[in-house]
């Protein structure tokens, strides 16, 4: 009977310290009898199922702790787990998950070579090597084991052996000759059977095909001043209509991608340059297998003119009794006063015409000419009507930009357009006469710069003769009020 109690006291005080932990992987096909207190002849690893401390297929510390036998045991079914009824057994177990013993360990898996993100999936060629990083660390320094593992059959398995906190290796797999998907996940385990994972990763593998690479095209101006606004459009085009992505690279740095679907897409740019100098500016786009297409342009970037603007006339002009000791003076040409009595008119010569040249090529977007009354001439009109506003890039092959079929207006003349030149002439086969030659730039439709306004009729040239191909140099100042 003595023997018999301090069994009892054994049991009920002593046997529940020497509980033990156990590593399992959750199962569901053992046989397992009771409920909450298990026969201690139960699978350890299904009934950790059905307690529900771990999943199928899920590793984990199971602590283990032995009770008295129990009179009967009750089945049930839970977590997908069926346990069976019993009568009385001499031994009994109850499970819980084993107090946490450090950190899990942590693992990436880095798709890169041969592998291409598209709408969101990983895609690959069959047939092709394609390659990943592993990179799995633990702040115990207990790291046990690495796995590459994948659903389906045609995914090779691979592990390796771990030690320390840290692991690093790259994977090279060759995908099947047919079409499929891979599914895969990189996992790690640490000596306490602490486990981490990746997630699962999706590769879809597909055969290269006869895809046709998409084209990009991109138009604008060539040539700004700092500060004035560009428009360029640009298109992309795909003849299997799989675009998948675009974007801009101004002055060599790429934008953000813009994803889109289809087989074509245009769209256009509006902006300006802060600083001198050649500029690039393209468009890159890509498509859903990874195929790429470009296209470029330079923009040439000049700081707005400032001085003076050097004007050429084509022919001699006598002293005039009206231009008493300045005839003449150019300066009336630029000085915002389109109705001055003084200007440029030339003599009989044919043709005739006013050149000037702003040194390099600028982006014009408006030019006046003055009509009004020449002093000792009469009216502009008269000397104008037929003329032609032509612009050049060297001075030697002239394009008409305009032609004043009536003559300047006593209001003068203003006509709007954009082209980058660096020569502007006034041609006309007859006399000519004018009374403002005058540019602008704009950007967003305000000026940004007026080439040649003077504030008044002062300075200027002071010699009577003008030699035909005479450069005459007019200063730019603040324009005029008046």
């Amino acid at each position: 009977m003595k023997l018999l109690r301090i069994f009892a006291l054994f049991i009920a005080f002593i046997a529940p310290l020497l509980a033990y932990d156990v590593t399992v992987t959750g199962r569901t096909t053992y046989a397992v009898w009771g409920t909450g207190i298990y026969t201690n002849d139960s699978d350890i690893a299904t009934a950790a199922v059905h307690a529900g401390l771990i999943t199928s297929g899920q590793t984990a510390v199971i602590s283990v702790t032995p009770l008295p036998g129990q009179s009967s045991y009750t089945g049930s079914t839970a977590n997908g787990v069926t346990t069976y009824s019993y009568g009385y057994w001499g031994g009994s177990i109850s499970l819980a998950l084993a107090a946490s013993g450090g950190t899990a360990p942590t693992i990436q898996l880095t798709p890169d070579s041969g592998i291409t993100l598209v709408n969101g999936v990983y895609t690959a060629y069959t047939s092709s090597q394609i390659g990943f990083s592993l990179a799995a660390s633990d702040v115990d320094g207990d790291l046990a084991q690495v796995y590459l593992m994948g659903q389906g059959s045609s995914i090779p398995w691979a592990s390796w052996t771990a030690s320390g906190s840290s692991f690093n290796r790259g994977v090279i797999l060759t995908t099947p000759a047919t079409p499929t998907t891979w599914v895969l996940q990189a996992v790690v385990n640490d000596l306490l059977a602490h486990t981490g994972d990746s997630g699962w990763y999706t590769i879809q593998i597909v055969a290269p095909g006869n895809n046709v690479a998409p084209t990009a095209t991109i138009s604008g101006p060539t040539a700004l001043t700092t500060g004035q606004n560009g428009t360029w459009n640009y298109s992309a085009s795909d003849a299997n209509a799989n675009l998948y992505r675009w974007r801009l690279v101004i002055a060599g740095a790429p934008q953000s991608w813009n994803y889109i679907s289809g087989g074509s897409v245009s769209s256009s740019l509006t902006m300006s340059f802060a600083s001198a100098g050649t500029h690039a500016i393209g468009v890159e786009v890509e498509d859903t297998n990874g195929a790429t297409g470009s296209a470029a342009m330079n923009v040439v970037v000049s700081n707005p003119p400032s001085g003076g603007l050097p004007y050429t006339v084509s022919s001699s002009y006598a002293s005039h009794v009206y231009y008493p000791a300045q005839a003449p003076n150019y300066t009336y040409l630029t000085d915002g006063i389109y109705n001055s009595t003084y200007g440029y008119g030339s003599d009989d010569s044919l043709p005739n015409w006013l050149m000037a040249d702003f040194g390099s090529a600028m982006r014009i977007t408006k030019v006046h000419v003055g009509g009004g009354y020449l002093q000792g001439w009469g009216f502009a009109l008269s000397y104008s009507a037929g003329s032609t506003l032509q612009y050049s890039n060297d001075a030697t092959n002239w394009t008409t930009a305009h032609t004043y079929s009536s003559g300047f207006s006593s209001a003068g003349t203003s006509v709007t357009l954009d082209i980058v030149a660096r020569y502007w002439r006034l041609y006309r086969t007859n006399r000519l006469g004018t009374t403002e030659f005058r540019f602008e730039g704009t950007s967003g439709g305000a000026p940004t710069y007026t080439v040649s306004l003077v504030n008044g009729k002062t300075g200027g040239q002071t010699s009577a003769t003008v030699t035909e191909g005479t450069s005459l140099p007019i200063t730019a100042n603040a324009p005029p009020t008046n």
